[in-house]
């Protein structure tokens, strides 16, 4: 009897794709087939050299049995298949990840790009429009012209913000942030009834007058101010709500935050609520936020919320610019306009990359 020695052949089940794919990573080199799989079976993976197997029949007899060469086309046409879905696949993961991993220069960017659409809100609009919003208590807003705060600005404020006590430390000097500090340098309301914790009736009012059932982005009510056919209430939301979003309580969001409608619920006493108390702690809770950021990732690059304009505005009033005196009035909106904070901002420069000069 022949007693050459036999071949063992190892059968593979593939119940799922999953299993091909996790036997593809620990068996790059060898080909997989739902019915054979041999070690040594496929040294040459070119269709014109095919191997051939030998194998000892049950009975103990010898026969050469030439291999099957359309199934050993077909599985290896299978395998190259199966890999290329691989590696579309992980390019198109990769793809998708660097698309939405957040960059600086669009977080940087945030601030000015924000204040840039109020700002050509208040530019556009007529003086029929403007005299509503006036009539309700807020003409203050209408002062603001094109003054934009530096981000390097920003981020050299936001870290001199004791934010637990809402004081700003400068060379050992604090200056108190307060709600009357921000109606000084806006004119909008202050004290009176706190915003409602509540937002539910304030929002619901908002879509109604929108023709909503959702939220939709703050682009939304910037076109719908362009209409002519407005009524009044419908104008003073489409204002407001750009007005938060873009400058008073600005953040990262495309969608206004429902945390600051409640105040729409009584739209014909809307400037009965503090207002100016509501900005200071959005800014005071976005400045802790970024802080926190700051320390925890030497590389945050996150955005900065809240009312920055008023915390340059605040601060600037308080240094003194020796012979540059700006006018006392009231409110400082009114006062600080185009390029003047980033003006002022570079002769605050004391040496190098050190700002902050007695104040």
């Amino acid at each position: 009897m022949d007693t050459r020695s036999r071949k063992k052949r190892r059968v593979v089940d593939f119940s799922s794709q999953d299993d091909l794919d996790d036997h593809a990573d620990s068996q790059s080199e060898d080909l997989m087939c739902g019915q054979f799989y041999d070690d040594d079976a496929f040294i040459d993976k070119s269709s014109s050299d095919v191997d051939m197997f030998s194998e000892e029949s049950s009975s103990g007899s010898s026969a050469a049995r030439n291999f099957n060469k359309n199934l050993y086309q077909q599985c290896l046409k299978d395998y190259k298949r199966i890999n290329a879905m691989r590696r579309k696949l992980s390019l198109a993961m990769q793809a998708q990840s660097k698309k939405k991993r957040p960059s600086s220069r669009s977080s940087e960017a945030f601030t000015r790009q924000s204040i840039s659409k109020f700002a050509a809100v208040v530019s556009s609009m007529s003086e029929d429009h403007k005299a509503v919003v006036r009539r309700y208590g807020f003409g203050s807003l209408l002062l603001f012209y094109k003054c934009f705060v530096p981000k390097k600005f920003s981020k050299w404020l936001a870290s001199l913000v004791e934010s637990k006590y809402g004081d700003l430390i400068v060379q050992g000097k604090v200056i108190s942030l307060t709600a009357q500090s921000v109606n000084h340098v806006l004119g909008i309301p202050v004290g009176g009834t706190p915003f409602p914790s509540n937002y539910s009736t304030g929002k619901d009012y908002v879509l109604l007058k929108i023709g909503k059932t959702t939220l939709p982005q703050v682009s939304f009510f910037v076109d719908k101010l362009k209409a002519a056919d407005l009524n009044d209430e419908e104008l003073l939301v489409c204002f407001l709500v750009v007005a938060l979003h873009c400058f008073l309580c600005s953040n990262s969001n495309i969608v206004p935050s429902p945390r600051y409608l409640g105040v729409f619920e009584d739209i014909e006493h809307i400037n009965s609520y503090d207002w100016s108390g509501f900005v200071l702690r959005w800014l005071l809770d976005g400045v802790k936020n970024f802080n926190k950021g700051n320390k925890a990732s030497e590389k945050h690059c996150g955005t900065l919320a809240g009312c920055m304009f008023y915390l340059a505005v605040f601060y600037l009033d308080h240094v003194d610019f020796s012979h540059r005196r700006l006018p006392d009035s009231f409110p400082r909106i009114d006062v600080w306009k185009q390029n003047m904070i980033r003006d002022f901002f570079d002769l605050d420069l004391r040496s190098g990359s050190v700002y902050g000069h007695e104040c």
